[in-house]
């Protein structure tokens, strides 16, 4: 009897040794993932579309220069309800949205001068482009789950 339970014990304990262990990523690693597809050249819509991205306090901060001005948007992460990426033509569209109300803040600064900020509106959604590359690699299902 002590045998056969000894065996059980080798069998599992060397099932746990050798299987494969998963480890989910940390926020931080996830943070950085972000970060690396979004402002990636090589996933940029087009040359209008070109985005800088950080986290702080729970919001993601997206700054964004368009027609000579730059727009920043702050997405308190824990509001983002509906998170949509819709496949173009020529690339794709990650439509991000509130679960309740306008929960993103967007505005501009003035002459692209950080010290000197105007708040425009609070958003019910955001719109971040990509081009077509992005598709490769299952992307599109990965930054949909790390959202």
């Amino acid at each position: 009897m002590k045998n056969k339970n000894l065996k059980i014990y080798l069998l599992f304990f060397i099932l746990i040794a050798y299987s494969k262990i998963s480890v989910a990523q940390s926020k931080s690693e996830t943070e950085n993932w972000l970060i690396s597809i979004i402002e990636d050249p090589e996933y940029r819509y087009n040359k209008y579309h070109n985005y800088s991205v950080n986290f702080d306090n729970g919001n993601m901060v997206i700054e964004s220069p368009f027609l000579q001005k730059l727009y920043e948007y702050k997405i308190p992460i824990k509001s983002l309800g509906k998170i949509k990426l819709q496949k173009l033509d020529d690339g794709f569209r990650l439509i991000l949205s509130c679960s309740v109300g306008n929960c993103i803040k967007s505005g501009e600064y003035i002459n692209e001068d950080k010290n000197n900020y105007q708040f425009k509106s609070n958003d019910k959604q955001t719109i971040i482009m990509f081009g077509s590359n992005l598709e490769f690699d299952n992307i599109p299902i990965r930054l949909k789950k790390a959202l």
